[in-house]
C-alpha cells in the first residue's frame, strides 16, 4: 500500500509543471521532454522491480523444490541400512505374498464354478437319457422293462447318480 501511494506522489510529481522563468515555446518543449523523459523512467523502473520481483520468485521457488528432493534423497540414503527399511521390506514381501494368495484362491473358485456348471450339465443330460430310456421300457413287455431298468440303475450308480 505504501509503495502504490510513493508511486501515485511520482506520477503527479512528473505531472506538475516544471518551474521556469521564461514562458516561451523552447522552455515548452523542455519541460514536455522533462515529463516524458521521466515518466518513461518511472514506467522502467516499474518494469524492472516486477521482473526483478519474478525472477527472485523463481529462484525461490527452485531453491525450495531443489531442497526438499535432496531431503527425499538423503531421507532415501539414509534409511536404506537402518532397521525401519528391513522392516518395510518384510511388510512388502508379507503383502505381495497375501495378494498372491487371494489371486490362487480366486482361480481355484472358478474352477470350482466350472466343475459345478459342467456336472450340473451332465446331471441334465443324464436325466434327460433316464427319461427317454422310462419311456421306451414303459412301452414294452414287462421283461424288457426289468433289463433296461437293471441297465440304467448300474449305469447311474455307476456314475453316481441315485
Amino acid at each position: 500500500m505504501q509503495a502504490a501511494c510513493h508511486n501515485k506522489v511520482h506520477v503527479w510529481r512528473f505531472l506538475l509543471p516544471f518551474p521556469s522563468a521564461s514562458i516561451g515555446a523552447q522552455c515548452q518543449r523542455h519541460q514536455h521532454l522533462y515529463r516524458v523523459s521521466h515518466f518513461l523512467f518511472f514506467l522502467l523502473r516499474q518494469e524492472f522491480t516486477k521482473t526483478k520481483k519474478n525472477i527472485e520468485g523463481v529462484i525461490e521457488r527452485e531453491d525450495l523444490l531443489n531442497s526438499v528432493q535432496r531431503e527425499i534423497n538423503d531421507y532415501g540414503k539414509s534409511s536404506s541400512g537402518s532397521g525401519s527399511n528391513k522392516r518395510m521390506d518384510l511388510l512388502l514381501k508379507e503383502s505381495e505374498s497375501a495378494r498372491n494368495s487371494e489371486r490362487m484362491i480366486d482361480d481355484q473358485i472358478s474352477i470350482a464354478i466350472e466343475a459345478r456348471d459342467a456336472l450340473a450339465a451332465q446331471r441334465a443330460t443324464f436325466k434327460a437319457i433316464r427319461t427317454k430310456l422310462n419311456d421306451i421300457s414303459n412301452r414294452w413287455k414287462p421283461t424288457t422293462k426289468s433289463h433296461i431298468l437293471f441297465f440304467l440303475k448300474k449305469v447311474l450308480s455307476f456314475l453316481g447318480f441315485p
